[in-house]
């Protein structure tokens, strides 16, 4: 009789998260809990399970655009954005993220990359909300913005807010893309934001073949990286994203990767780490850094990170790029530079 009720009670919770009106303003990061997150999760990897197919919602605006030879379709979602209050960057988390992608743990600054870790719970909201027009399974991430307008650190003891929201999706021949932007709010004034943009692959979608090797550019310098074994059960501990494929062996090969493979923004951050470690550079002001990743990075394994001079001039464009040492196949391309 115990069991049962028990049994009762968690069915009944389940059911009420799933039923349950979805909130698009909440005033603290705890409304966002792990439990219903994981359901919310759980109950759409279920309901809809076919990846590269948009299931849009009758209770948004879309704004449709022209496309080009490329792009069958573009689709704008007009209302739907998600916004926590109330947050507070957690200082010992900023020193142990910092730790981990290699920074010097005594300058004092937050890392470039580290205001998008905030966002994760945020984030998982919003994919796993019914308005979200893609199933979560397999979306992979394949590139990245960041403009930081006023560095993190000078908001540490502030309450931020912040705001993820859909802004367009794409069709292609192999699935279908999503941007997804993120905004880091002091009072009215944004001092952070990101754009993701994630695939959702079609099942007529075949990778494209590539060399083992090639030109992928000229640069100044370059580097080797460790990547250690451990590094993603770390990185998800810190910033919450718990994909599987970052994990263990047998969780990656369930997903179908031979190896655990890092975090495509652990190795973004710890390409700028070493910039910045090597040149004792403080990236205090405006600055945007683009990305595109490329090739999974196993763990744990060995990376040769190429690179320009970034102290040339203010508004000079440090290029990146970081490879596999012995094929030179392209695990991510990035540029640094000084907005104004």
């Amino acid at each position: 009789m115990f069991l049962f009720t028990i049994l009762a009670i968690i069915i009944g919770l389940v059911v009420y998260v799933i039923c349950g009106k979805e909130k698009e303003v909440y005033t603290s990061v705890s409304e966002l809990s792990w439990f219903k997150l994981v359901i919310k999760v759980v109950y759409k990897l279920v309901k809809y399970r076919k990846q590269g197919v948009l299931q849009l919602d009758k209770s948004l605006v879309y704004v449709a655009g022209t496309g080009n030879a490329d792009c069958t379709l573009e689709i704008s979602a007009r209302n739907h954005t998600i916004t926590v209050q109330g947050i507070r960057v957690d200082e010992e988390n900023v020193a142990k993220y910092k730790f981990l992608c290699g920074y010097n743990a005594n300058d004092g600054d937050i890392p470039l990359c580290y205001a998008e870790s905030l966002f994760m719970k945020p984030l998982i909201a919003l994919i796993s909300s019914t308005k979200f027009s893609l199933s979560p399974i397999g979306l992979i991430h394949i590139r990245q913005n960041i403009k930081q307008f006023i560095p993190l650190q000078e908001y540490i003891k502030a309450q931020l807010t912040l705001e993820v929201s859909v802004k367009q999706y794409r069709q292609y021949d192999r699935g279908v893309e999503v941007d997804i932007n993120l905004r880091a709010m002091a009072s009215n004034t944004c001092v952070w934001e990101g754009m993701m943009t994630l695939l959702s692959r079609g099942q007529r979608s075949t990778p494209k073949s590539r060399p083992p090797g090639g030109n992928n550019g000229t640069y100044e310098f370059e580097d080797d990286l460790d990547v250690p074994g451990n590094c993603g059960v770390d990185y998800a501990k810190l910033t919450g994203d718990w994909n599987p494929h970052h994990l263990y062996t047998w969780s990656a090969w369930l997903l179908g990767y031979k190896k655990p493979i890092a975090h495509g923004m652990w190795t973004l951050s710890r390409t700028i780490a070493e910039l910045q470690r090597r040149y004792e550079m403080t990236l205090d002001g405006q600055y945007e850094l683009s990305c595109a990743f490329k090739r999974p990075l196993f763990m744990p394994g060995k990376a040769v990170m190429k690179y320009d001079d970034p102290m040339l001039a203010d508004n000079s464009v440090c290029k990146i790029l970081v490879e596999e040492r012995d094929t030179s196949i392209p695990h991510l391309t990035a540029s640094l530079r000084k907005l104004y």
